[in-house]
């Protein structure tokens, strides 16, 4: 039983008891790690040399699909042990992955640096950009605030129901919707500088949307909340619960009242200046109502960002993975 832990590709895995297999995008390579007598060990790495920003599984075909920022999108048929460079993406630069159902039909999404979204429906083997994201107005102003100052697609979040129905997170620029798979787009949440971290949406309640937002440099960083597929937004926490700069972010697939966010005190461009990060966890058991942050997460000693998180589902339990922005993986029984 497999769980996948990745900056940017799929955070949930569903299995009938607590995986004991763990594929981890790191900074060098992909790592198949398995646990036994309680600890996790190393038991393969691949791709090493290329930093593993995304990982994602096809249900449907059993195949494994890594991201790189530095050498574009492998995939694997053989459980991680060989991988074979997939071509036809413009930019070696892919910061996230996304798979989704339309009947028969089985779309990949990968997104780029620059800010581009390409859409495969043959397993990866041929790739069609989806020029109409960059078309939406103000696309001029996306930037990112370490050179070369370039924006990239952050996070892909597809409806879990409808499969033409598509979200966008682009750092720093907007958060997009698509009704129409990519063909049309346009911006859902009307903010300046939008820094758009994650978007998530759950099987259960599709309609409601929250995104992680890290704009801490105007004081408007936080989750925000919509229950009305991005119409209107609500702010449910601020600076104050400890976390001003949020990224990952899981909502349990069954218990969408529960919901976990990690991230820094302050923005990266502060870090150096207060000497670390000051990463936390926090968790909602009212959708957002109230928060707590978790006492010990990240373990003290821990100098990056917790910029992934992780969710493992089985009957009864559940388990949370993350790791920090230096690719060191943790866990937590």
């Amino acid at each position: 039983m497999t769980a996948l832990l990745s900056v940017g590709g799929n955070v949930y895995s569903r299995t009938d008891a607590p995986a004991d297999e763990l594929f981890f995008g790191s900074v060098d390579g992909v790592l198949l790690l398995r646990r036994k007598d309680g600890e996790w060990r190393e038991e393969h790495r691949a791709l090493q040399g290329l930093h593993v920003s995304s990982l994602l599984e096809e249900p449907r075909s059993g195949l494994l699909f890594a991201g790189t920022h530095n050498g574009g999108i492998y995939a694997s048929a053989d459980h991680g042990q060989t991988w074979e460079r997939r071509g036809g993406i413009d930019h070696d630069e892919v910061y996230c992955l996304a798979a989704s159902q339309a009947g028969a039909e089985t779309r990949i999404y990968a997104g780029t640096e620059p800010a581009h979204l390409y859409l495969s429906t043959d397993l990866g083997r041929t790739w069609t950009d989806l020029p109409a994201l960059t078309q939406v107005p103000g696309t001029a102003e996306w930037t990112f605030p370490a050179p070369p100052h370039v924006a990239h697609v952050k996070h892909i979040a597809p409806d879990p129901q409808t499969p033409d129905v598509l979200y966008v997170c682009v750092e720093q620029g907007a958060l997009l919707k698509t009704t129409d798979a990519g063909k049309s787009w346009r911006i859902i949440f009307d903010g300046s500088a939008t820094d758009a971290h994650r978007l998530n949406v759950t099987l259960s309640r599709p309609d409601w949307l929250y995104l992680s937002r890290g704009d801490w440099s105007i004081g408007e960083e936080g989750i925000y909340f919509s229950t009305n597929d991005g119409g209107s937004w609500a702010r449910l926490n601020d600076r104050s619960l400890g976390i001003g700069y949020p990224d990952a972010t899981v909502i349990h697939p069954d218990r969408p009242d529960l919901i976990l966010f990690a991230g820094a005190t302050v923005s990266p461009g502060q870090w150096g200046k207060v000497g670390d990060p000051g990463t936390h966890v926090a968790r909602s058991r009212d959708a957002g109502k109230s928060w707590q942050i978790l006492p010990g997460l990240p373990p003290k000693g821990s100098l990056g960002n917790v910029e992934a998180l992780a969710m493992n589902v089985w009957p009864d339990g559940g388990r949370l993975r993350w790791h920090d922005r230096w690719g060191d993986f943790l866990h937590r029984g």
